[in-house]
């Protein structure tokens, strides 16, 4: 699920791939719970972002 909401946001142009880098790469502790989870859940759009 939280891979169509990644590709349609950018698909939309509403985020921009270096922001999906940024949440990526953050180690903000407000950012942390559940963060594993969602960036395991997402790991092909990554994948396919960074080939693209």
């Amino acid at each position: 699920l939280l891979r169509m909401f990644f590709d349609a946001l950018y698909d939309e142009d509403v985020i921009k791939e270096d922001a999906f880098y940024k949440w990526e790469s953050s180690k903000d502790p407000a950012e942390q719970l559940g963060k594993g989870v969602a960036l395991k859940s997402v790991t092909a759009f990554f994948t396919w972002l960074r080939e693209a």
